[in-house]
């Protein structure tokens, strides 16, 4: 309810989406069924997939929700009875926050590593230092954050992982999908830059122009970048009607 109110009043677009909300409503069961299954077979709680929720909300829609859903999630862990500790509630709520808040460092899908290294470093400076504040042996100290280490690359991994699929439930696009599209090797772009490379070079400067003025209003820069870079691939039907592919002559 509390989750509900807060993209009610604050991110009405996404509480108006069916889909939106009943993606995240698919990876909180998902995380709650992990935990039922970590219960059930008395494995480490530190195996909570806490990144495999914080990552995709983060990088569809934002850090700030993101956040707000890690936190619930957090406090409802630490009603379940197998997970009634401190100790794992920060750990959920340090690794969820590093997932959420990576993704700023995080624009290729080849970047994950980075945001890997980020969840798993935070959990593990969260698990030592709750560990040296309650006395817990060192080796159990240890074996803990490397658990957390396997559980960052394996929910951070199958979350970037699945990202694809997300988008294409929600309809959104993200910014590592418009990096993909703007490639110059695309097959669209590489064939203006052939068949029309007046309007090829014109499209790569309007782009600059639109990208710069963009982000100095705080605009999406990329996703004009992008849109810049495809808003002429007509012209290569009739390439030769246009004056910047024009050679010396009469113009048809």
């Amino acid at each position: 309810t509390l989750f509900g109110l807060v993209l009610f009043f604050f991110r009405v677009e996404i509480y108006a989406q069916f889909r939106w909300i009943l993606l995240m409503a698919l990876l909180v069961a998902v995380y709650f069924g992990a935990a039922t299954a970590i219960a059930r077979n008395g494995l480490a709680p530190e195996w909570l997939p806490i990144a495999f929720v914080a990552l995709p909300v983060a990088v569809l829609w934002d850090t700030r929700i993101s956040l707000v859903l890690v936190l619930v999630i957090a406090i409802i862990t630490g009603t379940v009875p197998y997970f009634a500790e401190y100790g794992t509630v920060l750990a959920v709520t340090a690794g969820g926050g590093a997932a959420a808040m990576s993704v700023r460092a995080v624009r290729r899908r080849s970047e994950t590593w980075r945001s890997i290294a980020i969840i798993a470093g935070t959990t593990g400076l969260m698990l030592l230092g709750y560990g040296l504040t309650s006395s817990r042996d060192i080796a159990d100290v240890a074996q803990a954050s490397l658990v957390s280490v396997g559980n960052a690359t394996v929910s951070a991994l199958l979350a970037m992982g699945f990202l694809w699929l997300f988008e294409l439930f929600t309809g959104i696009t993200t910014d590592q999908t418009l990096l993909e599209w703007a490639d110059p090797t695309r097959p669209l772009l590489k064939r203006l830059s052939l068949e029309a490379p007046g309007t090829y070079a014109h499209s790569i400067n309007v782009a600059n122009l639109s990208e710069a003025a963009a982000n100095s209003i705080g605009a999406n820069g990329l996703l004009c970048r992008v849109g810049v870079y495809y808003h002429a691939v007509g012209k290569m039907l009739k390439a030769h009607y246009f004056v910047e592919n024009q050679p010396a002559g009469r113009n048809p």
